[in-house]
C-alpha cells in the first residue's frame, strides 16, 4: 500500500479490501480496511466517499475513517458525505453500526443514497456522476465519473 498523493491513488486486494482516493477533487471511492492509514494526516482531506456498493471489503474501512477524523487532532467537524447506492443493505448496515458503537457520539457525516443518473456536486465546476453497474448479488452496485 503507498502513502496517497496529489494525483490517484488506490489499493485492492480483492474480498478483503479495496479503496481509489483522488487527492485533487477531495473523493474516495469504495473504503476498504486500512484506508484511514493510508491517508495519515490527509485524514481530512476527502469530503466525498462513494461506494459502489455495499460488499464488506468496499465499506468496512468506513468506521475507522469517520472515528478517526472524529477523534484524532485536527479538523474534527469538517463534514464528510458518503455517497451509496439506495438500498444498499450493506452500506445501511455500516451507517447503523457507526451508530449503535457510538451511541452518545455525533459524527458530521452526511449520507446519501442515489441512483444512476444522479449527481454530486464537487466544487463549482464538477460533479460525481453515478452510473449503473453490474456487480453479481444483491447489492445494487453504481460506478462513478467525474464531469
Amino acid at each position: 500500500m503507498t502513502s496517497p498523493t496529489r494525483g490517484l491513488t488506490g489499493f485492492s486486494r480483492a474480498m478483503f479490501s479495496n479503496w481509489l482516493w483522488h487527492g485533487p477533487f477531495g473523493v474516495v471511492i469504495d473504503a476498504g480496511e486500512g484506508l484511514q492509514l493510508a491517508l495519515g494526516q490527509r485524514i481530512w482531506t476527502p469530503h466525498i466517499v462513494a461506494l459502489t456498493h455495499g460488499h464488506a471489503d468496499h465499506t468496512l474501512g468506513l468506521p475507522g475513517l469517520i472515528a478517526s477524523r472524529r477523534y484524532a487532532k485536527g479538523a474534527q467537524d469538517k463534514p464528510l458525505t458518503v455517497v451509496f447506492p439506495e438500498g444498499s443493505a450493506g452500506v445501511l448496515a455500516v451507517r447503523d453500526l457507526v451508530g449503535r458503537v457510538w451511541p452518545h457520539e455525533e459524527f458530521p457525516v452526511t449520507w446519501v443514497g442515489v441512483r444512476a443518473g444522479e449527481e454530486i456536486r464537487l466544487g463549482r465546476t464538477r460533479v460525481l456522476q453515478a452510473f449503473a453497474a453490474a456487480h453479481g448479488g444483491s447489492e445494487p452496485a453504481l460506478g462513478y465519473a467525474v464531469l
